[in-house]
């Protein structure tokens, strides 16, 4: 009995399966069963003289259905490895660049040449202070003066009057690339007024927690989605949209808290004395475990796990399920200000990802603003989630999904924890239960912890709708009951 193709191409789809890891062993016992029931029926007509007509007609429609779903599970669990291979593995360092910069007019052009300077620089909240140091020494053969304020560092290379802040008439600072883009955002004149001439760059180990039973018990996971539309994550960059998702894996329910970004809140590892600021700020400045430490502060949870996307996430993904019908539950139009071709009408509107992104980004259109933003997002997750976990588009649009996220975010979770829930969901596709809740408060003006000397758009919290968060997320998590809950509000 000599081995075909034909039977090598079933052999080696059970060999990527068990790779793969992303079928339940009932499904995994049906598939080799199936295998090895053909195997068996072809060695059968392979030592028998004579084979009778029935039998090679069933061998042969045997051998064509297996084949072609051969072919296709064998491209689809490939496209899998490589989605796992290219986006969840896990590196041990992470590399932080610190952009070098001094005023326009500065005679100074690279790092050669603050040899022998004080570099002034932001206090690093999630970095030790000697790394820094050490860093700036052995890059830069320059020196450090630490500063807590971001005003500072921005006045002193874009001021006339220099005088007002350094004796040094051409000063140099040093600021995090992922705070500098927040600055950008916020100054479209800054990189107009300074230039960069160099960067330092520090590597350091990643330390992450690990998430065990994640079929069994409920965890939470921070969502952050940031303002970039490129193939790759910075280290840090502003976070536009925090939710805190609490996943009950065994009654399939999901509960996502929304927290406007520029909610006004104390930031982690300042002292208590601080000035509150944006939590958008935080992922800027100390990048994601500041934010989740932040909101962990605020909410009284433990934040250790999260998934960052970014803007092309969004696009991505909807283009690849084809599109997503979006509720526009106001009674006039609205036309998108980040993207003005994208107008949704009362109603039902379906699109696809660009006009699905600036929905999720839209808030100059809502009396409530960034709130009411905050509601556009998790409606868009909670279609996502539908269309995702639906059977039809799990089979009709697998490669295209699969495809589409590459580069477009990072997580903690492990492959091992990706394919046990995919498993779990496989054995029952059952849909899930999605329930959101958004903080409030009021808008207003503001210093910040960052920008002490400027007033800023911010949101004074809703501490009633902080604590009817906590108590949602309590009860999530199966530490409080839903009686208890109701006492509470």
């Amino acid at each position: 009995y000599t081995l075909s193709l034909h039977d090598a191409l079933p052999i080696y789809l059970i060999y990527l399966v068990i790779q793969a890891n992303v079928l339940p062993v009932l499904h995994l016992s049906l598939v080799i069963g199936v295998v090895v029931l053909y195997c068996l029926f072809s060695l059968f007509k392979n030592f028998r003289k004579k084979t009778s007509t029935v039998v090679i007609i069933i061998l042969t429609i045997l051998n064509v259905i297996l084949t072609g779903v051969s072919i296709f599970g064998v491209f689809k669990l490939n496209d899998t490895l490589d989605f796992f291979k290219k986006t969840l593995s896990q590196p041990e360092k992470e590399v932080s660049i610190y952009n070098v910069i001094v005023k326009e007019s500065s005679s100074k052009s690279s790092l050669s040449d603050v040899a022998g300077s004080i570099i002034h620089a932001q206090r690093d909240l999630t970095l030790d202070s000697d790394i820094l140091v050490n860093a700036v020494k052995d890059q830069a053969k320059a020196s450090i003066a630490f500063s807590d304020s971001l005003d500072y560092l921005v006045n002193l290379v874009t001021v006339g009057d220099i005088s007002a802040f350094d004796d040094d008439d051409d000063p140099i600072v040093m600021i995090h690339s992922g705070t500098y883009d927040g600055i950008i955002s916020d100054d479209k004149t800054f990189s107009d007024k300074t230039k960069i001439i160099g960067e330092i760059k520090i590597e350091v180990d990643i330390e992450r927690a690990q998430l065990d039973d994640i079929t069994s018990k409920p965890f939470m996971i921070y969502l952050s989605g940031i303002d970039t539309r490129t193939d790759t994550m910075p280290a840090r960059s502003l976070s536009d949209v925090n939710m805190v998702a609490v996943v009950n894996p065994v009654d399939r329910k999901l509960l996502l808290v929304s927290i406007p970004r520029d909610y006004y809140v104390h930031i982690a590892g300042t002292p208590s004395s601080a000035l509150p600021d944006k939590l958008t700020h935080a992922g800027g400045s100390g990048g994601v475990q500041l934010s989740m430490a932040t909101i962990s502060e605020l909410l009284d949870i433990n934040l250790e796990q999260y998934t960052r996307v970014n803007f092309n996430f969004v696009k991505n993904l909807v283009d690849a399920i084809d599109g997503i019908n979006i509720y526009n539950d106001q009674n006039y139009n609205i036309s998108c200000w980040t993207n003005r071709k994208c107008v949704f009408k009362p109603g039902y509107n379906y699109v696809y990802g660009e006009c699905a992104l600036a929905f999720a980004r839209e808030r100059h259109a809502y009396e409530q603003g960034d709130r009411h933003r905050g509601e556009n997002q998790q409606q868009v997750i909670k279609l996502v989630l539908d269309k995702v976990t639906s059977s039809s588009t799990l089979i009709s649009r697998y490669s295209e999904i699969l495809d589409s996220l590459v580069g477009t975010f990072e997580t903690t979770l492990t492959q091992e924890n990706i394919t046990d829930l995919v498993k779990m969901h496989v054995s029952d596709m059952t849909a899930w239960t999605v329930e959101t809740y958004n903080l409030d408060g009021k808008t207003g003006m503001a210093p910040t912890y960052l920008y002490p000397t400027q007033n800023l758009s911010v949101m004074y919290p809703d501490e009633t709708t902080v604590e009817v968060a906590k108590h949602k997320i309590a009860v999530a998590m199966g530490t409080e009951t839903e009686e208890e809950e109701e006492e509470s509000q």
